[in-house]
């Protein structure tokens, strides 16, 4: 699935919310801070056309049909 919106940074999120990594995780793996992890999360969605809320799920379901 392409969306051409998401930076390299945004897929890889994607694919560590996909394996079921939770936000502390994501953050203090990528070092950055949980409200920016937040925020990107907002963002990612919003290019996405989801709601912030579905994104584990999307994400998830993204890594399965890979």
């Amino acid at each position: 699935m392409q969306f051409p919106g998401l930076t390299d940074l945004d897929m890889l999120v994607l694919c560590l919310l996909g394996i079921g990594m939770d936000n502390q995780e994501i953050a203090t793996l990528l070092r950055m801070e949980k409200r920016t992890l937040y925020r990107r999360r907002q963002l990612m969605a919003m290019r996405i056309g989801i709601s912030s809320m579905q994104l584990d799920e999307f994400a998830i379901n993204t890594i399965s049909e890979a």
